[in-house]
This record gives structure tokens, C-alpha cells and sequence, in this order.
């Protein structure tokens, strides 16, 4: 029975507490040890600890990607994305081997008592954490599938290429002349605490004229999760993280594309879930197995606990240009059978049209689940999506090769680096950048607070200052 949306962010802190509990055992050497003294043969004993070693850069990564997160396409990137894709993988290694060494342990005759429950305790914790994040993944999925069933049945996903050939791209003239005209608003207080009132507005717009884009969406989303996702008696709500993916090829503004989603849960770790309420098919997934490589390298749009607020009931309130929407009505658009296919694709506008089914990467290489969102389906130019092109980058222009960076905007290599193939050959590429890797000094006290407009619990920054630390042995007794 999944857990009610307003026991979600109590549950979340008993995760936080059961994962420190865990990681104190993997940053420590003691496992290591013991699964070198006691695992046989040699193969399962190098596969236990080398699951060791990932799990130590996994959880690191997750913590210090959240304020200074690693370089696109950097080998430091790519290897996260792998540890984050073949997470269970590296769970069922650790499992298995904490259970051989305890079993081990235990028939072995004088075996150190303390050594022994290391061992034991260490994998007592690890089973109440997985319980305890299937738990919470599962009840922040369910409570996601209820919201765009609930929220985005009756809007338009107005640059997916199904509406803008269903309405021969009117409704992308609903988006930018209704939905996002600014006499359709009112000015809202321009302080951070009010900073949600606009995403309030988008979605009341969005809600009202029936059309979206990918903000729309997310903003929709936003608010159902900063309205539910609260714990009024204990005043404590679940992270709701605004994810953003700007890519652009190497430098050509000419290029530039963005897409935005919303997560719930602590960002990039296990049991916190992805909500792309844009794709063809809402997808509703682990944040672990959102379709998007290294959704890491990215920034926030917007990362704070949800507080209880209905910004989408107080903007459609106070912040609407009521009169505005009373002279405007929703216009009727044209349907399929009176717009020509010749058209569509002839129009200006379906450059910024897309063809994508779904978000979820384990779906990625099935061909029967559609187009999935990557960053090349993001910078595959609308008409070749629709005539089912591959995508080709265009060449470089004068004004565009070698211009100023834009903030925001990740440069994509061209061609994109090859994925690995199966699981082995990824997890054997994480162990040789591991073998490689000079380990960043720990980062100024300064730079491990998150942005001003950033909310983290003082629990969740005591454990980013320990992951970005030197990593200590554990304490003997």
C-alpha cells in the first residue's frame, strides 16, 4: 500500500538516516578487508570490492553533483551515469557479498567478534534501505501517475509532433498569443518566497487555454507536488527539484534546445522519481532511469521542499488579468483531416516541433516503445523528426562557431561518445576511470551551500560535507 503524499517527507528522513547508516560501513575499510579476507573464489572477491568502490564514487557523485556537478561528457560524468544505471547491479554485488563474508565469518572458529558484526549490521542496514527506497519510489510514483492523470489529461503537448499535425500548428499560436501572452497576467511580488506565484500562473494559463510546452507542464506538475507533498503537523515537506537540460552543438546558438521536468525526492538518488509529463506517453520513472544521459551536468531551475502552498489556486486568484481571459476565450482549433501534410512540414515553426514517445532509458534501444528523450532527439531539427531523419549537426556558421557561451547551455560533443553495450562493458569502463582517477580536492566550506533560491534540509548538507570530504577509515574500538 503506498504511503499517503503527506508521509512521504517524514519516510524520506528515516531514508536519509538509514542510508548515513549504511555509508558509514562503505566509506570505511573494514568491508573491503573482510571481503578480501573472507570471499573465495578470487573473481567473486575482486567483483565485491570493485561494487565496493562504485558504490564510494556513487554516492559521492550524488551529493556533490547537486552544487558543483562534473563536466558533460567528461570521463567523470560518463562513469556516474553508468553507476547510476546499473545502481541495482551494484546493490545485488554488495548484497551478495556482505552475505558469503557474514556466512563465512560465522563458521569460521575464533572469528574477531566486532569484525563479525560489521558484517552483520552492515547488512541488516542495507536491507532496511532497500525497503525503505522501494517503499518510497513506489508512493512517490503512484502519487506522480494520479497527478497527470489528474492535471494534464485536457493538455496539449504543443510541439510534439501527434498536436501539431492534429491542428496543423495552430497550437502553437494558442501557446504563444493566450497561454503566454504577458496582458494576460499581473505583476507578482518579486521576492524569492513569492518566486512560485509565477510558476502558479503558467500553469493556470496552461490549464485554461489547453496547450503546453515542456515548462507548462513541469510547472503544473510543481504545483500539484508543492500543494500535496507537505507534512502540515510536522511542517516538513519532500525536495522538488525543477530540472533543466539545455544542450547546444559545440558552441552554435543556431542550435540551442531546452527541456525541463520535475523530480520528487533528493536529486540523483535512489527512490526519488522523475515526472515528464510532456513526452507522448507521460513518463513516470526512478530519476535513476530517466532517459536523458548525465542529467547530472545540469543545473537547477529550481530545487526547494515543498511547503504546502496552492500557487496555482493563489495565481489563478490574485494573479490573473481576469478581464483579459473574459475578452479571449479559448479559440477553436483545426483538426487533422483540413491540414495538408505538405503543409505541416513546410511550416516555419516545426523546427521546433518534436517526435518523442517516451523518457524512460531502459526502453531506449526498444523500438516498438518509440523515440526516446535524449540530447540528440533534443537537437534533431523538427522536420528530420518528423520524416524520421537521422539527425545530422548543422555545419558551422561564422557568427556561430566559436561564439560566447551562454549560461546555461552544456556544449555536445559531435559525434556523441558511443554507449556502452551491456552492463559489463559499463561497469568495466567505471573501474578504469577509477584506476585513473585523481579525486578532486574536498571543496571549500563556501561552495558546499547551494544557491540562495536552493532549500536543503541541514541534515542532507552534513552528509554533502562528508561525501566531498577525504574519505576516514571507520573508528575501531
Amino acid at each position: 500500500m503506498p504511503l499517503s503524499p503527506r508521509e512521504i517527507p517524514f519516510q524520506q528522513q528515516r531514508l536519509e538516516a538509514m542510508q548515513e547508516s549504511f555509508d558509514q560501513f562503505a566509506r570505511g575499510e573494514d568491508l573491503s578487508e573482510l571481503f578480501a579476507m573472507l570471499i573465495e573464489p578470487a573473481e567473486l572477491r575482486d567483483r565485491s570490492r570493485d561494487a565496493l568502490r562504485m558504490y564510494r564514487f556513487a554516492a559521492e557523485l550524488r551529493f556533490r553533483s547537486i552544487v558543483a556537478p562534473p563536466v558533460l561528457f567528461s570521463e567523470e560524468s560518463l562513469a556516474f551515469d553508468i553507476c547510476q544505471r546499473e545502481h541495482t547491479t551494484i546493490l545485488d554485488h554488495l548484497r551478495t557479498a556482505l552475505e558469503m563474508a557474514y556466512d563465512r565469518a560465522r563458521r569460521t572458529e575464533s572469528f574477531d567478534p566486532w569484525r563479525l558484526a560489521i558484517l552483520r549490521d552492515a547488512g541488516e542496514a542495507l536491507r532496511h534501505l532497500d525497503q525503505q527506497t522501494v517503499e518510497l519510489e513506489q508512493s512517490r510514483s503512484a502519487f506522480a501517475r494520479r497527478t497527470v492523470e489528474e492535471h494534464l489529461s485536457g493538455i496539449g503537448r504543443a510541439n510534439q509532433s501527434d498536436r501539431f499535425r492534429e491542428t496543423g500548428g495552430a497550437c502553437l499560436l494558442v501557446l504563444s498569443r493566450y497561454v503566454r501572452n504577458p496582458e494576460a497576467v499581473r505583476p507578482v511580488p518579486r521576492i524569492p518566497a513569492e518566486r512560485h506565484l509565477v510558476t502558479g500562473q503558467r500553469a493556470a494559463m496552461a490549464k485554461t487555454y489547453g496547450e503546453a510546452f515542456c515548462d507548462e507542464i513541469a510547472n503544473i506538475v510543481l504545483c500539484a507536488a508543492h500543494r500535496e507533498l507537505y507534512d502540515p503537523h510536522r511542517r516538513i515537506g519532500d525536495q522538488i527539484a525543477l530540472r533543466a537540460t539545455m544542450v547546444q552543438w559545440q558552441g552554435r546558438p543556431e542550435t540551442r534546445r531546452g527541456h525541463a521536468y520535475v523530480s520528487f525526492g533528493l536529486p540523483y538518488h535512489p527512490g526519488s522519481v522523475a515526472v515528464d509529463g510532456w513526452t507522448a506517453e507521460p513518463t513516470v520513472t526512478s530519476t535513476l532511469n530517466h532517459s536523458v544521459e548525465q542529467s547530472h551536468a545540469f543545473r537547477f531551475k529550481d530545487l526547494a521542499p515543498a511547503d504546502g502552498r496552492d500557487y496555482e489556486r493563489e495565481a489563478r486568484d490574485s494573479y490573473l488579468n481576469h478581464a483579459w481571459l473574459a475578452a479571449h476565450p479559448k479559440p477553436d482549433l483545426p483538426r487533422a483531416a483540413s491540414v495538408a501534410e505538405t503543409a505541416v512540414l513546410a511550416s516555419p515553426a516545426v523546427r521546433d516541433v518534436y517526435q518523442v514517445r517516451h523518457a524512460y532509458h531502459d526502453r531506449r534501444d526498444d523500438p516498438r516503445a518509440g523515440r526516446a528523450l535524449t540530447i540528440e532527439a533534443l537537437l534533431t531539427p523538427g522536420r528530420d523528426q518528423l520524416r524520421g531523419e537521422p539527425v545530422v549537426p548543422p555545419p558551422p556558421t561564422a557568427t556561430a562557431a566559436g561564439g560566447p557561451p551562454v549560461p546555461g547551455f552544456l556544449d555536445v560533443p559531435v559525434p556523441l561518445p558511443p554507449t556502452p553495450k551491456d552492463t559489463n562493458q559499463g561497469l568495466a569502463q567505471v573501474l578504469a576511470y577509477l584506476d585513473r582517477r585523481v579525486r578532486p580536492a574536498a571543496p571549500a566550506e563556501a561552495t558546499l551551500s547551494p544557491p540562495d533560491d536552493f532549500a536543503l534540509s541541514a541534515d542532507v548538507l552534513a552528509r554533502l560535507r562528508r561525501h566531498t570530504s577525504a574519505p576516514r577509515p571507520a573508528p575501531r574500538r
